[in-house]
């Protein structure tokens, strides 16, 4: 998780993937914990192939965390943006959000970045509510990055969603 969160997503994938493979052999609560870095790391390398190969597994196993089910919500909902298939991914999205505004305010505002680059009637709104939860939360880096979009017409850059055209 900490690979990720110092911008290398693909040591973090690989990373995860190896603590995954050692399956049942690993009686920490590490894996559980992959299934999540490895989603992330799969949308920030924008490796659509890849996570919607994974996401059978994470479906499976989305119950082993509290935010496991919203997080394969909000991967299978990147996998489809990707595709072109807005309308679906829009819905996953919105039920993404759902789940993590119950448990989990900063990837409730993640997810709300995501929707607003599917969503132009509904963008400004919805990185308003992100930032306002950014600020909140002191998560200073990603205030700044939506208090950017904000003041241009362009997408969110730089947090691994697709280009929905």
């Amino acid at each position: 998780m900490a690979t990720l969160a110092l911008g290398d997503p693909a040591a973090a994938r690989d990373e995860a993937q190896r603590v995954l493979d050692a399956g049942d052999r690993n009686y920490t609560e590490e894996p559980a914990i992959e299934l999540l870095v490895l989603a992330d790391a799969l949308v920030a390398l924008e490796d659509w192939e890849g996570l919607a190969a994974f996401l059978p597994d994470l479906r499976a196993r989305q119950w082993l965390l509290a935010v496991g089910e919203p997080t394969a919500d909000r991967a299978e909902a990147l996998v489809r943006a990707a595709a072109g298939e807005i309308g679906p991914a829009v819905e996953l999205l919105e039920r993404a959000i759902a789940g993590f505004d119950r448990l989990s305010p900063f990837e409730a505002a993640r997810t709300r970045e995501a929707l607003a680059a599917l969503d132009p009637g509904r963008r400004a709104t919805l990185l308003d509510e992100a930032l306002a939860t950014y600020d909140r939360l002191g998560a200073r880096p990603h205030a700044e990055r939506v208090r950017g979009a904000l003041g241009s017409a362009t997408p969110v850059e730089g947090d691994g969603r697709p280009d929905p055209a």
